[in-house]
């Protein structure tokens, strides 16, 4: 009975350990994100402004670079693949 009671306590520690670093990672994974929000270049009355990729809209026209993070459903209207 002694055995059984040693090795609830050690699979409750292993989990408390499992879920802090659960835990921890996921906050570390939302401040990065938050950190890094994706941005785009978008004309906006007439100019290129740096506007935030959330907030785009149907019709907005976007500058793509290397590395840039964009909608899926964009139509891409000139330039070399």
């Amino acid at each position: 009975m002694e055995r059984f009671y040693s090795y609830c306590l050690l699979a409750g520690d292993q989990f408390y350990y499992i879920f802090i670093e659960e835990n921890n990672a996921g906050n570390a994974d939302a401040a990065l994100m938050a950190g890094i929000a994706p941005k785009a270049k978008v004309i906006r009355d007439r100019c290129w402004s740096e506007q935030q990729v959330a907030i785009l809209v149907p019709c907005d026209i976007i500058s793509v670079n290397l590395g840039y993070i964009f909608p899926a459903d964009s139509l891409l209207l000139e330039g070399d693949l």
